[in-house]
């Protein structure tokens, strides 16, 4: 099949059919030719270890910005010993660590940017779970796991803003056009068909 579209790649060299349909058939050839490999068995091996390393950035960067937050700029906070305004400025500040923690992992991984978020996320409802089975928590049970969706929110959240800011690492699906041949749709091509 492969074959087939090589040859029908240089028959289109030929100049025998529209701008339109060359670019339409140049595109399908490019993806299977890039096909193998982004996926090869050891970008596999690379990969999964570039995921691991991404989820490990993320999480470290989260829990130090909020040991940071929690216990350095206010001592600690606690539901019933800290007052209401500090309570809120460390939660705003704790959300904030998680949008960081969400960043560095969907920076650090690459294109698709969320599933190191989403094993980040996994990590946090794990231990939010873990804490309140074994009595750890000393809030009561719904500031716990508004707390942990705070930290999910802002998670998926600087992974968003990671995305939103890296659009030209989406691979494009027509390959890169030579000066002397414009893309379908360009004011030049228009006229040729």
């Amino acid at each position: 099949l492969f074959g087939g579209l090589q040859k029908l790649a240089h028959w289109l060299k030929l100049e025998h059919c529209s701008k339109f349909v060359k670019c339409k058939l140049r595109a399908v050839v490019h993806r299977r030719s890039t096909r193998g490999k982004r996926f090869g068995s050891d970008d596999m091996i690379g990969r999964i270890g570039k995921f691991l390393l991404a989820v490990v950035a993320g999480y470290a960067t989260m829990f130090l910005l909020i040991l940071a937050v929690q216990e350095g700029m206010f001592g600690g906070v606690s539901f019933y010993t800290t007052a209401l305004p500090q309570l809120l400025l460390a939660g705003a500040l704790t959300t904030a660590s998680a949008v960081a923690g969400g960043a560095v992992a969907a920076w650090s991984f690459g294109r698709p940017f969320f599933p190191p978020a989403f094993a980040m996320c996994g990590l946090v409802v794990l231990e939010t779970t873990y804490m309140i089975l074994a009595g750890r928590l000393e809030g009561p049970l719904w500031f716990d796991v508004t707390a942990a969706g705070s930290l999910l929110f802002g998670i998926l959240l600087g992974a968003l803003v990671i995305q939103r800011r890296k659009p030209d690492a989406v691979p494009s699906a027509d390959p890169p056009h030579s000066p002397a041949e414009p893309a379908y749709g360009d004011s030049k091509s228009r006229s040729s068909i």
